[in-house]
């Protein structure tokens, strides 16, 4: 599969209906199947049966430690620990307190704001990152 295909679903997840927009507009541009969400984060069993192939987080300052313990929820379930994550935010500070925890955690980040094309290239090296570790796994096909 081509990284723009529209076979790749990308999950946004942001409470910032602005930012929605410019992920969804930025990704379907680039041929990315999207599923939209907004508010309380899918437990880990919900976000396996959704199924994406990638999650744009966007990591809002007031809510961050809803979003910390998202990534930790998937990153601790087995359907969903190797899910590409990229994590965008404008808090600069909150993520360099994070850094650890989401260098740990094999996240993206992006700080707002950004360039189109800064934001796509996290977007692709994420797919290709998850494509690569799907592979390796022993009942791959």
């Amino acid at each position: 599969m081509e990284l723009t295909d529209r076979r790749y679903h990308v999950l946004v997840y942001d409470d910032d209906p602005t930012m929605v927009d410019v992920y969804a507009s930025l990704l379907a541009e680039a041929g990315y199947r999207l599923t939209i969400r907004r508010g309380v984060p899918l437990d880990a069993a919900a976000m396996s049966a959704l199924a994406p192939d990638l999650i744009v987080l966007g990591l809002l300052a007031e809510y961050a430690d809803a979003g910390t313990g998202f990534i930790a929820q998937l990153r601790a379930h087995p359907d969903t620990h190797l899910l590409p994550i990229v994590v965008c935010s404008g808090d600069t500070e909150r993520l360099h307190r994070l850094e650890t925890r989401l260098l740990a955690w094999d996240c993206t980040v992006v700080i707002r704001p950004f360039k189109g094309e800064v934001f796509l290239a996290a977007a692709r090296s994420g797919l290709e990152r998850g494509s690569i570790l799907a592979a390796r796994l022993p009942d791959a096909a």
